[in-house]
């Protein structure tokens, strides 16, 4: 779509730009409908464990605890709603941040140092794995760089 569209995007959520009456831009859509509502929940619940522990750990359970909980996870949503909404154009940047600095920890580098810690057994393996750690590395800086170097191209409508 970048290579199509060019300079000419004009939302940064890309699969909004292409014509919404083909089958599979709407299919496209309802799956990452579905990609959303599946993974926020996820991510909040996280959140509010965190914020709950933190604030609420040690008080007793009443009626005044539940409503006190009730209203931090109001606010967590409201917080998050207010956020996207203010950042709205640089979304697409900001989830490409953490995709390369979770993404590649997560997918690259630690399965690497797990294999290194409980797997493997040759100096050949060893090697593959640090291979593989570095190279990592190297592409995270690099694209972490690159986003913040381009990261008012194309934001700001």
């Amino acid at each position: 779509i970048y290579y199509a569209y060019g300079d000419n995007i004009k939302e940064p959520i890309i699969i909004f730009q292409v014509p919404q009456d083909h089958w599979v831009v709407i299919t496209a859509e309802i799956l990452f409908l579905g990609n959303i509502i599946f993974s926020y929940p996820l991510v909040i619940y996280v959140t509010n464990q965190v914020i709950e522990s933190n604030i609420f750990g040690s008080m007793a359970y009443s009626e005044t605890r539940k409503w006190l909980k009730n209203l931090s996870r109001t606010l967590v949503i409201a917080a998050s709603l207010a956020i996207s909404s203010a950042f709205y154009y640089y979304l697409p940047k900001i989830l490409g941040l953490i995709g390369v600095l979770l993404g590649t920890t997560v997918v690259m580098i630690t399965p690497a140092l797990l294999s290194n810690n409980h797997v493997a057994e040759s100096c050949f393996s060893r090697c593959i794995n640090y291979s593989l750690i570095v190279y990592a590395a190297i592409v995270t800086v690099f694209l972490a760089f690159f986003l913040i170097y381009t990261w008012d191209s194309g934001a700001g409508h």
